[in-house]
């Protein structure tokens, strides 16, 4: 299924999406917000796909399963917004895009991410956007590092927290980077130098 238009699609409801149907969203809004323990992307489904002109925001904090368990989210130039909720997904190849926390209410999203590659960064044009005062943690319960791949990431956050020991070549701003080592789970969030 594809959604195309700039309107808003809700995905709301006491019942499990068990559509065997890929979503595409190609332009416009969709809102993730069914109860728990349903899903919005049913298990058959293949994946969720973000393109350049979509977002895509979770709207119930509650449910940290919008996906279904083996559903792979796909950032080709969108946004995914978790806003304040966690969400485990079982991969994210991550094109490039988008991938926020936009509450400003002083939560901490974590995705966790089910296999053992963690976000594959694909290109220069991975985003990272974290409300002030809120933060973002990613974790990869698999695996000793929570992103791959041959791209790099860009962040415009308040605060970022792996789970991987390892160093990490963040972009802070505009032509500068800062060379970080990257936090133990449990340990304190990176958060970005002073300029």
């Amino acid at each position: 299924m594809d959604k195309v238009g700039n309107g808003t699609w809700v995905i709301s409801g006491n019942n499990g999406n068990n559509g065997g149907f890929p979503l595409t969203v190609d332009a416009g809004v969709v809102k993730l917000n069914k109860a728990l323990p349903y899903n919005c992307v049913g298990s058959s489904a293949g994946a969720l796909t973000v393109n350049a002109a979509g977002t895509v925001i979770c709207t119930d904090p509650n449910n940290f399963l919008e996906l279904a368990a083996n559903v792979p989210l796909v950032l080709s130039g969108g946004k995914f917004d978790l806003n304040a909720s966690s969400q485990q997904i079982i991969s994210v190849a991550f094109n490039s895009g988008t991938l926020a926390n936009s509450d400003t209410n002083n939560s901490v999203s974590t995705l966790t991410v089910l296999a053992t590659n963690g976000v594959v960064l694909g290109s220069a044009n991975c985003v990272f956007n974290i409300a002030s005062g809120s933060g973002l943690a990613i974790s990869d319960p698999n695996s000793p590092g929570s992103l791959s791949g041959s791209g790099s990431l860009i962040l415009t956050m308040a605060v970022f927290s792996l789970s991987m020991e390892s160093i990490l070549t963040l972009a802070i701003r505009p032509f500068m980077a800062a060379r970080l080592p990257c936090c133990r789970m449990g340990a304190s969030p990176i958060r970005p130098p002073s300029f």
